[in-house]
């Protein structure tokens, strides 16, 4: 017995020295003890915590259930209608056919510096943001006919990005985060909304509804400036906002490509893109188009939604396909169809209709390029070289594209053959991409601080 004591006595002894050692060590042995406790001392308070630990992971499941529910099957408080239906005017314009000498200059404005934006056409009236300061910053309005001044209203800011106008107002963003909205007659401020950061991308209107974007994106009654909801997107808007329908696409700062609904805001679909890039989607029907780096593009199905839990088992089961222990797993929701590209450094979206999407290339030796692909399939069905990288967006009609060079040309090529049945040199060479009106007058932001107003021709110069 005496040997035994001692030997026990010892084993105190070395378990409290590897106690002063390893401090963590008493922890784990009273959580032992307490572990192993009769019943009539710790296993009461076991199965309590064990009840709330399976009552918090109830909670928890629930939760995330029923957020997953309320955005797939697109639950939401009741929004009212807006105050007004006012809408932009179409993308593709029905250009008048008026027989003019091939290139006729109409008129020129000297703008305060190079335009980095679009102007934007409505009616009888030119709109342009203008200013590299926060001191030359301003919206301008001109005269369609003539190019003279009806208005300039001062912004305190830079706006990077062309103005939106419809029904009797005007819009825009600026580095400031404030959206502004103008009478599109008189320059007079109608509403104010600030968005915290500094706008993404032009202003969306349609049907009543100004859509925006800045480290959210945000819907706004368009005709009181009055906040319908906001969508704090991964890592912020990171690109201008894609609109087609019901769905507002918007690409976030976490490379993730987003549906949300455009009614309530509610998250639709998340879709993570496979590269970079540098420009907004385009939508077009049921699909809405990325293209970035490596001229690459990825189309999604704006129709599809998440669906509760997927994107974790897909998460595991491309887990098990990389390591051999399971089958390739489908393809992800949402998607249509990808091209790889054919050797351009990057790419961006030129315009969409029901058939095609256009794209602009950057080639590595500093040319460009025009590419259709087909909306369905993403089959090739031109591709047009330039000297130079086109500029975005094109101008398009019916049956053809107005594309300009930021080297100086512009072209407009057929639709279908991606042939050119016109074209214009500009010597000063262009800092944004042409806008044109209805009537066929094209508006070029010029490299050396102006805008020409030109009348297109029937021949091919």
């Amino acid at each position: 017995m005496q040997p035994d004591a001692e030997t026990s006595g010892e084993r105190e002894s070395n378990t409290v020295e590897r106690s002063r050692q390893a401090p963590s060590r008493p922890i784990v042995a009273a959580l032992s003890r307490w572990w192993s406790a009769p019943s009539g001392s710790g296993r009461p308070a076991r199965r309590r915590m064990w009840g709330a630990v399976a009552f918090a992971l109830i909670v928890l499941v629930s939760a995330t259930a029923a957020m997953s529910a309320w955005s797939y099957w697109d639950l939401s408080l009741p929004i009212s209608d807006p105050a007004s239906d006012m809408s932009q005017m179409p993308s593709t314009l029905e250009r008048a056919h008026v027989p003019r000498p091939s290139g006729l200059v109409l008129w020129t404005y000297d703008a305060v510096s190079a335009l980095r934006a679009s102007p934007t056409v409505l009616a009888d009236m030119v709109y342009l943001v203008e200013g590299q300061t926060p001191q030359t910053g301003r919206v301008t309005a001109l005269g369609l006919s003539d190019g003279s001044v009806a208005w300039s209203r001062s912004l305190g800011s830079i706006s990077d990005h062309s103005p939106a106008a419809a029904g009797d107002m005007v819009f825009t963003g600026s580095r400031s985060g404030l959206l502004i909205a103008l009478d599109r007659r008189s320059g007079e401020t109608v509403w104010e909304f600030d968005m915290g950061a500094s706008a993404v991308g032009a202003p969306i209107v349609a049907d009543g509804v100004l859509y925006s974007a800045s480290d959210r994106v945000y819907a706004l009654d368009a005709l009181t400036g009055e906040e319908r909801w906001r969508n704090e997107v991964g890592g912020g808007a990171a690109r201008g906002l894609a609109l087609s329908g019901e769905v507002v696409a918007a690409i976030g700062g976490d490379g993730d490509l987003n549906m949300i609904d455009a009614w309530n805001g509610a998250r639709r679909l998340t879709f993570p893109l496979w590269f970079g890039t540098s420009a907004a989607a385009i939508a077009s029907g049921r699909l809405v188009v990325a293209a970035g780096d490596g001229e690459r593009v990825q189309t999604l199905d704006l129709t599809q939604r998440d669906v509760p839990g997927e994107k974790a088992l897909r998460y595991w089961w491309t887990k098990l396909w990389l390591w051999g222990m399971a089958p390739r797993p489908p393809l992800p929701r949402g998607y249509a169809w990808q091209h790889r590209g054919d050797g351009g450094v990057t790419s961006y979206p030129l315009g969409a209709d029901g058939e095609r999407v256009y794209l602009a290339v950057s080639e590595r030796d500093g040319s460009g390029a025009a590419l259709a692909l087909d909306l369905e399939d993403g089959a090739i069905r031109w591709r047009r070289r330039f000297e130079t990288a086109a500029l975005a967006p094109a101008v398009e009609t019916a049956r053809t594209l107005l594309i300009g060079e930021g080297g100086g040309t512009i072209v407009e090529l057929d639709k279908e053959s991606g042939e050119p049945r016109w074209e214009y040199r500009i010597e000063a060479g262009m800092s944004a991409a042409p806008s044109a009106s209805a009537e066929g007058v094209i508006l070029v932001p010029t490299a050396d601080g102006r805008l020409l107003a030109l009348r297109r021709g029937d021949s091919l110069r």
